[in-house]
């Protein structure tokens, strides 16, 4: 007599992605936020960058970040 086939049990759905962590980054050297930007996002990081403090107190008061990285010499604060 032959076994029978089985049947592998049904694939459970994919577990949820995690939110991001949102990051704002604040840099006013296009290198520095280039490669800092670059490095948060292959970690996972959800990345708003911007040059200018100004503007990234408008976005801070706009959305929630988890995180920011914050230039201490930016030329407009």
């Amino acid at each position: 007599s032959r076994p029978s086939p089985t049947v592998p049990p049904p694939r459970p759905p994919p577990a949820p992605r995690p939110t991001p962590v949102r990051a704002l980054l604040v840099e006013d050297d296009p290198a520095v936020a280039r490669v800092v930007a670059r490095a948060l996002a292959e970690d996972g990081y959800a990345v708003d960058a911007t040059a200018s403090g100004d503007e990234a107190a408008g976005w801070a008061a706009a959305r929630a970040y988890d995180v920011a990285l914050v230039d201490l010499a930016l030329p407009d604060r």
